[in-house]
């Protein structure tokens, strides 16, 4: 395992090396622990000029942690801001993006009552109502936004048992576009006698939750190493492995696995 740990170990410094050569913006509102990740991503977007954020803190799985969803406002050279919203994971290591809802998702001014319940968050925004200037919108929604779009609904069997979204995401580290974000690996040595499967968890860890199930010789993506247990992506076809930013990935079928029965085959 030790040409993984190098494998993340360049691009992660990779990452770091980037961020220290940018020049600090000045961001009306930015605040809290994911001001650093907000600001990162302001800057890769390329946004200029006047910028205002809206920040909120919140736990989106029910096990104490610190998300959060910021509101970003900016000049695009008309008469009104553009807005973008983004949700953040907390990782206990910082903070990655782990989705970018559409202006069809949420739009509007002056974001407010926002509620965090697990996999998703409630806001209410200033909407313009029939009649009402450009300028001067005098109109109230709340939006629902799913953290993972393709989770189970609220009610169903498997949203009451966490889905199938992992308690520990699974991150992708951001490279320059060139470097491969992770590598290839394959179940080996599973007793066709015993279980005869490997166990996919939501946490690297055998006190989290079963997401799934993988048999000998099923090809997965390894993302992260922790310890004994692998971030991984698996049973989805063309996945990507060249993001320039540092993400949760944006595949279903994800979680970790024990690397006692991985075998890495490509890098």
């Amino acid at each position: 395992m030790r040409g993984i740990a190098t494998f993340f170990i360049a691009i992660v410094a990779a990452a770091l090396a980037g961020a220290a050569g940018a020049a600090a913006q000045t961001i009306e509102g930015l605040k809290g622990p994911a001001a650093a990740a907000i600001r990162a991503e302001v800057r890769r977007n390329g946004f200029d000029g006047p910028i205002t954020a809206h920040v909120f803190y919140g736990d989106l799985t029910g096990t104490g942690t610190r998300d959060a969803i910021s509101f970003v406002y900016y000049p695009t050279g008309g008469n009104s801001d553009a807005l973008a919203t983004w949700i953040w994971r907390d990782t206990g290591a910082g903070y990655v993006l782990a989705r970018e809802p559409s202006i069809q998702e949420v739009h509007g001014l002056d974001p407010r009552a926002v509620r965090f319940s697990p996999g998703r968050i409630s806001v209410t925004m200033t909407v313009p109502r029939p009649g009402d200037p450009r300028c001067c919108p005098t109109g109230k929604r709340t939006f629902s936004l799913r953290l993972d779009p393709a989770a189970a609904p609220p009610g169903s069997k498997s949203s009451r048992a966490g889905g199938r979204v992992p308690d520990v995401p699974v991150i992708e580290s951001g490279s320059d576009g060139q470097m491969a974000t992770c590598v290839i690996g394959v179940v080996r040595g599973l007793n066709p006698r015993g279980d005869g499967f490997l166990s996919v968890r939501s946490g690297p860890g055998t006190q989290y939750r079963k997401l799934g199930e993988l048999y000998n010789d099923e090809i997965v993506e390894v993302f992260e190493v922790r310890g004994d247990w692998a971030a991984i992506v698996y049973r989805t076809p063309g996945v990507t492995c060249v993001s320039r930013i540092t993400r949760e990935v944006p595949y279903e079928n994800r979680g970790w696995v024990h690397t006692g029965w991985l075998e890495i085959i490509a890098d």
